[in-house]
Parts: C-alpha cells; structure tokens; sequence
C-alpha cells in the first residue's frame, strides 16, 4: 500500500497500559504525525503496529496479538530480529529469527492447497518481479501453505470473496518474497 521508500523499524517498549490502551496510543502519534485511516493499505506518512505484547494471545474485533501476519512479512522480521531474535511467537512457537530463516530459503516453495483460483493469482502480473524466486511445488514440500480455513501451524487463512482472496494472496506473496531496499 506505499509508494516510494519507507523506513520499517522495530522497538521495545515497557509500558503499563492495557494492549488496547496501548493501540490506541500509537494510533493518536500517526495521527499527529498526519495519518488519516481512509482506506485500508492507503498511503501514509506513519504506520505504528502492535505486533507482540509480551507473550499474550489476544483477539477481539480491534485487535490481535500477535498480529497475524508478522511471522511471514520480512519488512517485520528483519527490524524485529535484530532487537529480539530469539523471541519466541506465542502462538506458533519458532523464534523470530527461525521464522525469518523459513523467508530466506529461495527459491519459496509455495503450494496453493484446495484454491481454485490458484493458477490466477501464481501467474499474476505483480508477481514476475519475484518468479525466479518462486517454484509450485506439492503439499509435502510445501514451505508456505494456503488454505481456504483457518490457519494451522505456517498456513495462511484466505478470505470467501474472490477479490478479497485474490489481493490477500498476491499481497502475503510480495510481503514474504520483496527484499528489504537498504536506506541510508
């Protein structure tokens, strides 16, 4: 959803305020800093996520934790990695740096398992960048996994609505398989 080059950075905090509160903080400084929620994936000068708050497993309507796409998007995983790689997902299990490490392996062995529309969003456009970093491959030798229910182990849920499925499939793609640019 951004144009032209972003820093990604991770930090630690210490805070006393509830996961809710604390969203809801980070929230009003992109507000001061110019953010304004329009779209989802819009364009923006600042974007501030709650990825982890300790060890809990939350899910309510606004807010999950750990967020559920940190553990396949390396834009997370590399600033994440290098203040805390040994942190272990609540959920999943691996450290950071273990779930980083699954990304490095190219090329990606994706399989698109029950998806009908899989050939549609394999051979998509925004994806050529990224084919000769990318084989199909079988369910056994599978890294990545998509399946239409809900997530197991590494699998990726993926919405009913076909255009829905098809941008949350092409975007987990580039976000597992883009390269982090250096900015100095």
């Amino acid at each position: 959803g951004c144009e032209g080059r972003f820093l990604n950075a991770a930090a630690v905090l210490e805070t006393e305020l509830e996961p809710g509160q604390l969203l809801k903080e980070l929230h009003a400084i992109e507000s001061r800093h110019g953010r304004v929620r329009t779209a989802h994936w819009s364009p923006r000068p600042l974007d501030m996520d709650l990825i982890f708050f300790g060890n809990h497993q939350i899910e309510t309507p606004t807010l999950r934790i750990p967020h559920p796409a940190c553990w396949y998007r390396r834009f997370v995983l590399d600033p994440a990695c290098e203040i805390s790689e040994g942190f272990r997902h609540p959920r999943l299990g691996p450290s950071l740096s273990e779930l980083r490490a699954r990304l490095a392996e190219r090329p990606l062995r994706i399989c698109g398992a029950g998806l009908r529309d899989w050939p549609e969003i394999f051979n998509h456009p925004e994806l050529d960048p990224y084919r000769s970093r990318v084989c199909e491959s079988d369910p056994d030798a599978a890294r990545v996994r998509f399946v239409d229910t809900q997530p197991v182990g590494f699998q990726i849920a993926i919405p009913q609505a076909h255009d829905v499925r098809i941008r949350t499939l092409i975007d987990s793609l580039i976000a597992m398989l883009d390269e982090p640019i250096p900015v100095n």
